[in-house]
């Protein structure tokens, strides 16, 4: 059996989810599930895993796609209903739907209990932007402030469509909807199943990792009916058992998983004349930081704009630099003129 290592607090669900796997005879053999950050999971191998082995296979009757769905009637009228949607988010929504459905009530789960299923799923999402509060004040004045609001507002319309349109749904809340809304977004695999393209969720699959270089790949069987993660090059032991996202935007990775890949150069530049968000109680206690004007000062028509709005934030806070390379010379105390070469200047950049 696979082993498990959890703290106590949700070892039970991880116990049950095994042993609900094993009773639908999915081999957990190879593997080890260990606890990350951020209320995250992760698998790694319990063995060497040859190049071209299964990693695990998951039984077609475990994954719910968004045809599994579309047996209750009610959901499958939401393709008409969202008939301005694209296909995968009418599959995103009738999936999410019917597992808020088949965690409420008895009966919709005719066919497989995926109770233990459910009961692995994090109950917070706390690391992604759609769910912050005062931590989204940080990103104020940025493209990603105002793609995170949008975003909310598409799930939220969402939701007040299916207030409106299906029996029942008042028993959910915006949070609920929210939540598994974007448990569906991140966490779906396309699949093509006996020559039909699904969305599915796929029990225990979920629970890797992103990685651009990962050691596996992943499709549906059709000869054994099944899920199959495959081996691409040899995992040890202790290795984590990765699998691929897609290539995507730094900003994508951010706003559906809640994280940006560490190899990444990525910035968040804002616009402002509010730094009330960036106000910090203890300034001592945070690092001092470069914030970089990298335009001729003499031709740029919004310089003087841009000393007089860090003047006001030099009056609230005194923990960062400006730093104009292409000016000649000094006048204030929080600006720097260094300068070098082009190598030293990409250098500096990237510190």
């Amino acid at each position: 059996m696979l082993e498990i290592k959890k703290n106590n607090k949700t070892i039970i669900y991880m116990e049950n989810l095994i042993i609900w796997l094993n009773k639908h005879n999915v081999n957990t053999n190879n593997l080890k599930i260990v606890d990350l950050p951020n209320n995250e999971r992760g698998v790694v191998s319990a063995k060497h895993i040859k190049n071209g082995e299964y990693v695990f296979l998951i039984p077609k009757h475990l994954i719910i796609t968004n045809k599994t769905a579309e047996q209750m009637p009610e959901i499958n009228n939401l393709n008409k209903i969202f008939s301005q949607k694209s296909q995968t988010e009418k599959n995103i929504i009738q999936i999410t739907v019917y597992m808020l459905f088949a965690e409420a009530y008895e009966g919709v789960m005719d066919t497989v209990d995926w109770t233990p299923y459910f009961d692995t799923l994090p109950e917070t999402l706390d690391h992604i932007p759609i769910f912050w509060e005062k931590e989204l004040n940080y990103l104020k004045g940025s493209f990603l402030f105002e793609r995170v609001k949008e975003r909310n507002k598409i799930i939220y319309e969402e939701f007040k469509v299916l207030k409106n349109e299906m029996l029942d749904f008042d028993e959910f809340s915006f949070y609920e909807y929210q939540r598994m809304r974007s448990l569906v977004s991140s966490r779906n695999f396309k699949l093509t199943i006996n020559n039909d393209t699904v969305s599915a969720m796929v029990p225990f699959a979920d629970m890797l990792n992103h990685s651009n270089t990962c050691q596996t790949k992943w499709s549906f069987n059709n000869k054994l009916q099944s899920y199959q993660m495959v081996a691409k090059s040899l995992i040890k032991p202790g290795d984590e058992i990765m699998d691929s996202y897609g290539i995507k935007t730094m900003d994508s990775y951010f706003m559906f998983y809640g994280f940006v890949l560490p190899d990444s150069e990525a910035r968040v530049y804002v616009k402002t004349n509010d730094f009330s968000a960036y106000i910090v109680d203890n300034i001592n206690e945070t690092p001092q930081k470069i914030i970089v004007f990298n335009h001729r000062p003499d031709t740029y028509k919004h310089f003087k704009q841009f000393i007089s709005l860090t003047d006001k934030l030099w009056e609230t806070r005194k923990d960062f630099k400006v730093w104009v390379p292409l000016l000649d010379k000094s006048n204030r105390e929080y600006v720097t003129v260094d300068k070098g070469d082009k190598q030293w200047y990409y250098s500096k950049l990237k510190t």
